[in-house]
């Protein structure tokens, strides 16, 4: 079964790819080839999601589940990305490293396959024996955005955390920036002890984004 969840960005994720198309120094997520045309293919990070659905399923206590029976999709699509500045201070020396970001109150959607029978190579599994019904996996999708989160850099520092909008809800016109177009690089203060700054505290021409 084929199923669509939309996704809200409660903070940044930050893409974590380096290399010589990472864009003027930025550290970028990793794409996904297709000829659409302005749009963006993000690649799903499918081992992370492995992980997060199994601590999700063992903190929940969804002891029988098999999570190999959820297969998320090998990507999802975005209109736009902005650059995010993160400040650290190394010493006395600042340092802003810049990532391609999707920004907060960003709306993505994720499709995913829930199996209705288990994949062959588990089936005989006498522990995890049972796939989820949709309102089990709603909560396991729910604890990942609060306590776990996908950015595919920095989940410790809290970035890529989301919430679970309600399956029905649709997002073409969002009102945050992100999808206005690419934040602006701003000058930021540095921060000590490498401590991540809050997309709330950044600052474009005096006001708050």
């Amino acid at each position: 079964m084929l199923i669509t969840r939309k996704l809200r960005c409660t903070t940044p994720w930050l893409g974590a790819k380096r290399g010589p198309d990472s864009g003027g120094g930025r550290k970028t997520f990793t794409r996904v080839n297709k000829e659409d045309e302005g749009l963006i293919h993000i690649a799903s990070s499918l081992m992370r999601w492995k992980w997060a659905l199994r601590e999700s399923r063992d903190s929940l206590g969804m002891d029988d589940i098999s999570t190999d029976s959820i297969i998320p999709a090998r990507y999802f699509t975005v209109k736009n990305t902005s650059t995010y500045n993160r400040s650290t201070r190394r010493g006395k020396t600042p340092i802003k490293e810049k990532y391609e970001s999707l920004q907060t109150g960003q709306v993505i959607s994720m499709d995913f396959t829930l199996a209705r029978e288990l994949p062959p190579d588990v089936s005989d599994s006498a522990e995890f024996f049972r796939v989820p019904d949709e309102e089990e996996f709603d909560a396991m999708l729910t604890h990942i955005g609060v306590h776990i989160g996908m950015s595919e850099w920095g989940h410790g520092f809290e970035f890529g955390r989301f919430e679970l909008q309600q399956s029905e809800y649709t997002d073409d016109k969002t009102n945050n920036q992100d999808n206005k177009g690419r934040c602006d690089d701003v000058d930021q203060p540095p921060v000590t002890n490498s401590k991540e700054i809050p997309d709330s505290d950044l600052q474009r021409n005096g006001k708050g984004i």
